[in-house]
């Protein structure tokens, strides 16, 4: 379940989709014959100031994050007693058909080309154009992953 500001009203549902959802996947992939177990976690996991790498320390500032970050704790226990592999894959910003429409990229793109600022030493520019689809960058990361602590930012 998306949006950090809208988990604050609707705790239940977020706590449902994004923990308990995890634990009934997690008891069904014990039957499995799997060779990774992956959960997508977010950003939101580092809190406030999510700039950096997976070193980061983990603060989440909204019930978002904080279901998230259970989900993947909860997945690596799964794994420490029941053998499932898993990796964690934590995304940050991610554009594609059914963005909402309140998010930062959604707005770029449609105003076409321009020039955002991501940090006082980094400026990136956006177009529109064809880049690789989530589940390929997914694949792509899932294939080069250990189980474990993997996480990486896509």
């Amino acid at each position: 379940m998306p949006g950090s500001g809208l988990s604050w009203s609707d705790f239940e549902l977020y706590s449902s989709c994004n923990l308990s959802s995890v634990a009934r996947l997690m008891d069904q992939a014990k039957r499995w014959p799997l060779t990774k177990f992956v959960q997508i976690s977010t950003s939101s996991v580092y809190g406030k100031n999510a700039v950096g790498d997976e070193n980061m320390p983990t603060l989440p500032v909204s019930p978002y994050g904080v279901t998230k970050l259970a989900a993947e704790n909860l997945a690596f226990a799964y794994m420490r007693d029941s053998d499932v592999p898993v990796t964690v894959l934590r995304y940050f910003s991610v554009y594609g058909p059914g963005q909402r429409p309140d998010m930062a990229y959604r707005k770029f793109i449609a105003k076409r080309s321009c020039r955002v600022r991501l940090s006082t030493s980094m400026e990136r520019a956006i177009s529109p154009g064809p880049t690789p689809s989530l589940t390929t960058a997914s694949l792509a990361r899932f294939r080069h992953s250990n189980s474990g602590r993997d996480w990486r930012g896509l």
